[in-house]
């Protein structure tokens, strides 16, 4: 956030990490509203995950692309 504006809303899944209030204290002074997954919502995004492995290793991987130009943010 201190690079980057505060956004409205903050999705996370039910892990411990998120949920503490060490993580969740700090969004609620920056007023973002908290979004949590439902419990087993990760069988949602399997189907992507495995997409997105797939592409990385039949594609990007073997191509050995060169990262996209600065846009001035570093």
């Amino acid at each position: 956030m201190k690079r980057f504006a505060a956004p409205e809303i903050f999705n996370t899944d039910q892990g411990s990490p998120f949920t503490s209030e060490a993580f969740t204290g700090v969004l609620r002074e920056h007023c973002i509203t908290i979004s949590m997954d439902g419990k087993d919502r990760w069988l949602d995004n399997v189907f992507v995950e495995w997409l997105w492995r797939s592409l990385k290793y039949e594609d990007v991987y073997l191509q050995a692309y060169r990262p996209p130009p600065s846009c001035g943010l570093d």
